[in-house]
C-alpha cells in the first residue's frame, strides 16, 4: 500500500517537505535492521550510490543526473532505535541540488507490520520558481521506488 499523492508542505519561505508512506511485511525492529544495515542501502534505497558513517556523521554519494553524482556528510539530528531519526545535511560537494536537506524515516508497529513514514525537507540550491515543484515530484517517486524496493526486500527474508 502506497500512498502516490505528493504530499508537499512549504515548511517556511525557503523550506519544502515531501512526505510519504508505505507498508513494510515485517516487524519494525527488523525493518529498523534492514535499514540501517549499510551494504544492503543501496539494494533498495534509491537516493544513494553508497553511505558510510563513523562515530559522528555519514557520508554519502547520492545520484544526481545523467550518470553525475554528488556527495554530502549528514549528522543525525534525532536518533531512537527502532522508531525514528532525521539526518540534516552539513555539507555538500559543488554538484549538490539542495541548498538545504533534513530526511527523516518514522517506523511505526502495525500488527507483524511496519508503517514507514519518510519526509524530506529541502531548499533548492538554484532559486528558480518552478524548481520545488520539479524536485518535489522527483523526490517523492523517488521515496515510493525506494520504499516498494524495501517491501520486497523485506519479503524475500
Amino acid at each position: 500500500m502506497y500512498n502516490n499523492q505528493i504530499n508537499m508542505y512549504i515548511m517556511d519561505i525557503n523550506m519544502y517537505r515531501v512526505q510519504e508512506s508505505a507498508m513494510i511485511p515485517i516487524s519494525a525492529e527488523d525493518t529498523w535492521e534492514l535499514m540501517r544495515d549499510l551494504d544492503l542501502r543501496p539494494t533498495w534505497d534509491t537516493t544513494v550510490h553508497n553511505v558510510s558513517r563513523d562515530e559522528q556523521f555519514l557520508y554519502y554519494k547520492a545520484p544526481l543526473i545523467s550518470g553525475f553524482s554528488w556527495q554530502w556528510t549528514g549528522e543525525y539530528i534525532t536518533f531512537e532505535p527502532p522508531t525514528r531519526s532525521a539526518v540534516k545535511m552539513i555539507s555538500g560537494s559543488l554538484h549538490r541540488p539542495f541548498a538545504s536537506l533534513v530526511g527523516s524515516w518514522i517506523l511505526k508497529p502495525q500488527g507483524s507490520e511496519t508503517l514507514l513514514t519518510m519526509t524530506t525537507s529541502f531548499e533548492p540550491r538554484l532559486k528558480l520558481p518552478f524548481l520545488p515543484s520539479i524536485m518535489s515530484r522527483r523526490i517523492s517517486r523517488i521515496m515510493l521506488e525506494s520504499m516498494a524496493n524495501l517491501a520486497s526486500l523485506a519479503a524475500s527474508r
